[in-house]
């Protein structure tokens, strides 16, 4: 009976033992340089501070152990949200040796405050390292568009870090830890992928500008705007512009992406009625166009005075309703007969799928990853050649209705050429026969003439007749040039009578 017991003892412990391994190292995550680079999305726990007053002692505490709750996702995405979030990590370093600094990036550079805790073993003391872009750039040890702390584990003792995340946009946590060398390469490849991206948008602001300056239509300015707007809230977001502009003045660079966004959603609204002609085409969506408008331009003064999370969801709130309304605008210009309509619709299609896409991570409805990380710059590529399209397209329509009507006018004018020319014909002919009927005429006075000077020839004296003859011959000259020149010419028979 005893060598049973000691043998299901033993069965037991052999059976457990394994798990109760499992469960003492669940949550450490084991460091090798084999592996340069480690997403820590499911290697992290996170509690939410709704009072936003908890510190590390408390957090710290076993009491608070058990309120950590275990990631299941690559990356927390909180929203707009005014708590302070908590992340715990556990880590060993398994090979000091060959690496004994590790790099912890955080790749959303928008937060306000982002505070790293890590224990000094000499003290026992916890030690807190402060970053966030609420902070002038200069202050940070590591001048990089993102946030990156040093991690240094000389040995393989296991070692817990807290990080405390608190700011007034969106809340979206991706850590993850690189050798120096992984991240270099990797800044290295996406600098060279945000210099193509920004470099497209320039060369389309300058070439679109430049059409603006030859044609001044002004949807070309509308659409100069639309990029540059898209370029700046691009910038923010991905951190150059607190890098490289704004970073010194904490001020300027938080109240910048609510400005950039509203300025987007105006700019938007203001392309859709130049290039579309809604105020012809319609009407109904260009008082809702213009509304949203007034809207975002509101938006953009509000900066100034309001709290940003206000703003930016307003901002959020504004582009995400523009998206929709563009569609729509496209598909009732379309049906109302603006051809042009067509690429215009295609391209925001694909460009406001990816601000939609954009809009709901933000708003916590959407895990961050590749697609919807970097959606609104597929979608901003693809639109920059479709609406180089619908340009195109918009002038050769205009081309086309310009040869259209050329033609039209040139054969009303054979038209009208070929009606002067038989009116023409007919005026020369009636002429013609008046001047014959007027030679006719003149030939009969002359014969008459002549009879008259014979009979007066042969009845009065020679010196009277001639006189007579000068008189009337003076007379008829006259009276025959007179008549000539008259539209009523006739020849009154009174003076044959005499």
């Amino acid at each position: 009976m005893g060598n049973q017991i000691k043998q299901g003892v033993f069965f037991l412990l052999c059976f457990f033992l394994p798990f109760r391994i499992a469960l003492a190292n669940a949550g450490i995550l084991e460091l090798t340089p084999d592996i340069p680079r480690y997403a820590l999305g499911r290697s992290i726990a996170f509690l939410e501070d709704e009072s936003g007053k908890l510190g590390i002692s408390e957090v710290s505490s076993p009491a608070f152990e058990a309120r950590f709750k275990p990631s299941q996702e690559n990356a927390l995405n909180f929203g707009v949200t005014s708590s302070a979030i908590w992340v715990k990590c556990t880590l060993r370093n398994t090979r000091p040796e060959a690496i004994s600094v590790w790099l912890l990036s955080l790749d959303y550079p928008l937060f306000d405050y982002v505070s790293l805790f890590r224990k000094n073993r000499a003290s026992g003391q916890w030690e807190e390292e402060k970053s966030g872009d609420r902070y002038p750039f200069r202050n940070r040890k590591i001048a990089h568009r993102n946030f990156l702390f040093e991690l240094p584990m000389p040995d393989t003792a296991v070692q817990t870090y807290y990080l405390r995340f608190a700011t007034s946009g969106s809340l979206q946590i991706g850590p993850h830890l690189h050798t120096e060398r992984e991240l270099s390469i990797e800044n290295m490849y996406a600098e060279i992928g945000y210099g193509l991206f920004f470099g497209a948008l320039l060369i389309m602001i300058g070439y679109n500008l430049f059409l603006f300056f030859s044609l001044w239509d002004r949807a070309y300015l509308a659409y100069v705007l639309v990029i540059l707007f898209n370029l700046l809230v691009q910038a923010s977001f991905s951190g150059h512009i607190n890098q490289y502009f704004l970073g010194n003045t904490p001020v300027l660079a938080n109240g910048s992406i609510p400005l950039f966004m509203a300025g987007a959603g105006l700019t938007m609204n203001f392309f859709a009625i130049s290039f579309l002609g809604t105020r012809h085409f319609a009407r109904g969506m260009h008082r809702i166009l213009m509304g949203l408008l007034v809207l975002a331009a509101l938006d953009m003064l509000l900066v100034f005075f309001l709290p940003a999370r206000l703003t930016i969801s307003l901002a959020g709130l504004i582009v995400m309703v523009t998206s929709l309304m563009m569609i729509v605008a496209g598909v009732s210009s379309l049906a109302n007969g603006n051809k042009s309509a067509r690429y215009f619709l295609l391209a925001w299609v694909v460009l406001l799928a990816g601000v939609l896409i954009t809009s709901l991570r933000n708003f916590g409805l959407l895990t961050p990853n590749f697609l919807t990380v970097n959606s609104i710059k597929i979608g901003a590529i693809m639109e920059v050649i479709l609406l180089s399209m619908a340009l195109s397209d918009k002038y050769n329509l205009f081309k086309k209705e310009k040869e259209t009507t050329q033609a039209k006018m040139l054969h009303m004018q054979q038209e009208a050429n070929k009606v002067l020319e038989e009116k023409v014909q007919e005026r020369t002919l009636q002429l013609a026969e008046a001047y014959e009927e007027l030679s006719s005429t003149m030939v009969v006075i002359e014969q008459e003439r002549q009879k008259s000077d014979r009979l007066l020839l042969n009845i009065l004296p020679e010196e009277t007749a001639a006189e007579l003859k000068e008189k009337d011959k003076r007379s008829l000259n006259t009276t025959t040039a007179c008549r000539c020149c008259s539209p009523t010419f006739a020849i009154s028979p009174a003076w044959w009578s005499k």
